[in-house]
């Protein structure tokens, strides 16, 4: 690798992988300006874009559960303490 970081895209976002001292970390960009990051730091750069792709991929999956969990509570067929912890665990996992 000449530079210190490469760019590549996946689904609409940027992914940029950084190389430092502790090895490659890979920042999610969307064009809205969302980031994405899990600050772990890795090996090979290849690593750290696929780290980068599975952030995108891990977010779009957590923003279709909580529709459908909406959705589901809306209709009433989970009660607000349901809807809470479920969509709570949600949001964690994206943390």
């Amino acid at each position: 690798m000449l530079n210190n970081s490469l760019t590549d895209f996946h689904r609409g976002w940027m992914i940029e992988i950084i190389s430092g001292e502790k090895g490659f970390q890979s920042t999610c960009r969307s064009p809205v300006g969302e980031q994405l990051n899990n600050g772990e730091h890795y090996p090979h750069h290849f690593i750290a874009w696929r780290i980068g792709m599975e952030l995108i991929d891990q977010f779009y999956a957590c923003y279709a559960l909580k529709t459908f969990l909406r959705d589901a509570y809306e209709a009433e067929h989970l009660d607000f303490e349901e809807w809470r912890s479920l969509n709570q665990s949600l949001v964690r996992n994206l943390t």
